[in-house]
């Protein structure tokens, strides 16, 4: 895989260019693992995450007998993830030793640093270890292939002005993922605000509520109890949908049927309904329709004083979901009865007043629905920015202006091609001089 490249600027393969060696582990680990003071770094795959720069710490250490069957790598070299979170770079800000589901990348001293890593991270070099790589869910990567990888180099003076193009450019696409990133939180909040204005009489100024004991104006309905046997996994003839917690809290399409027999509890779309057990109990829940689990229940309003409408707004808002948590007993598994409704109170408004405040809640959600879109659709291009702008960089895109500027340092002793023949002498003067490394020392010690 190849791209135009600017001119003045050479290519040449990863495995040319860094030495490349594939981490090794100790087995069976167990065996080598260890919280004494003499252990050493182990970086595993868990110690990184995706957007991360560098290893400062592990969470695991291994023993001196360990580390001799395993890879060291030192400060400044960067490891390449090989399984799970396939090709990501990461650079060592710390010593240790890897296992083989990471690739050592030793760097030339004639390369810049922020600059290979920016390289890495680009899909123009990931895209190329999805095609060699090989497996289905989790691809790896041999180190054969993964020198087969091409690189765009330019001259050592414009890496360095590349690198810190895009730390400024990258820094200001993160600012704004976090500006972005902030708002469903906002949004979530405002909700909230609006339920609680909606049932204290704020939203419309009210001066006609009447406070209320919710039990006078509210009915019951348990769910039902369904054996597994009877219950299937796709629709039938003579079957209705069963409506499990999952399905409301988490908005699952795994449903499971169960015969129409259980049609005596039967709810509609409009019908409200709450967990009753469970981590999620008092979630209130609408739109579905099927036959409710004996873990949920249906709360119907009278009709005559109070509409489902208005209900649903009291049920979740924040007055009310406040109420249950002080009153819900159980711990980890909690369990409302319905005898706790007994106290609950609600600020009733008049029948016409109830449909006012419900017309402008659901206003004030669709304009937070129609934000939360266009923020939803504002992250997407900026998570595609980071891709794009690598992609400049690495077209010379970001420094056609400072090139013409500055031909002198991207030509002669200055040039990519002089740079990689510097970098050949110094692969080879360390071919011929292996360096002594920190598995020595331990040898040494043991």
């Amino acid at each position: 895989m190849s791209q135009v490249i600017p001119e003045g600027w050479a290519e040449q393969t990863l495995g040319n260019t860094v030495i490349v060696e594939r981490g090794s582990s100790p087995r069976p680990i167990k065996n080598f693992q260890t919280d004494n003071s003499d252990g050493v770094n182990w970086i595993k795959i868990g110690d990184t995450k995706e957007g991360q720069k560098y290893v400062t710490s592990t969470k695991e250490k291994i023993t001196p007998e360990g580390a001799l069957k395993s890879r060291f790598v030192d400060v400044g070299d960067f490891i390449l993830s090989n399984s799970m979170s396939f090709g990501r770079p990461y650079i060592m800000k710390i010593s240790g030793y890897i296992h083989d589901g990471w690739f050592a990348l030793r760097l030339p001293s004639l390369m810049n640093t922020d600059y290979f890593y920016y390289l890495l991270s680009s899909s123009y070099v990931k895209n190329q270890f999805d095609l060699l790589a090989v497996g289905g869910v989790v691809k790896n990567i041999s180190g054969d292939l993964v020198k087969k990888a091409i690189l765009p180099l330019p001259s050592l003076a414009e890496q360095k002005v590349i690198a810190g193009k895009l730390d400024e450019l990258l820094a200001q696409v993160e600012s704004t993922k976090a500006r972005l990133d902030a708002i469903p939180a906002i949004l979530k909040s405002f909700r909230q605000s609006v339920l609680a204005a909606a049932v204290s009489g704020r939203l419309t100024d009210s001066k006609y509520l009447e406070l209320s004991g919710l039990k006078n104006y509210v009915s019951f309905k348990q769910g039902t109890q369904v054996s597994s046997p009877e219950q299937v996994d796709e629709q039938r003839e003579g079957y209705e949908k069963f409506l499990r917690i999952i399905n409301f809290t988490q908005k699952s399409n795994d449903f499971k049927y169960v015969p129409k027999s259980n049609s005596n509890r039967y709810i509609n779309e409009d019908d409200i309904v709450m967990v009753r057990y469970g981590a999620t109990s008092g979630f209130v829940g609408k739109g579905l329709s099927g036959v409710l689990a004996n873990n949920l229940f249906m709360i119907s309003p009278d009709g005559l004083n109070l509409t489902k409408d208005y209900l649903y707004i009291f049920l979740t808002s924040p007055i009310f979901q406040n109420y249950l948590k002080q009153m819900v007993k159980g711990g980890a598994m909690p369990a409302i009865s319905f005898k706790l409704f007994d106290d609950a109170e609600i600020e009733l408004p008049p029948f016409k007043e109830q449909a006012e405040i419900v017309r402008r809640v659901e206003d004030l959600f669709t304009l937070a629905d129609k934000i939360e879109a266009q923020v939803n659709a504002a992250q997407l291009r900026v998570n595609n920015l980071t891709q794009s702008m690598l992609a400049k960089a690495f077209r010379g895109e970001l420094t056609a202006d400072w090139r013409t500027a500055n031909p002198e340092l991207i030509s002669g002793e200055n040039s990519a091609e002089a740079l990689l023949e510097r970098i050949k002498a110094e692969r080879e003067a360390l071919a011929t001089k292996k360096k002594p490394t920190k598995k020595a020392s331990i040898r040494k010690k043991a």
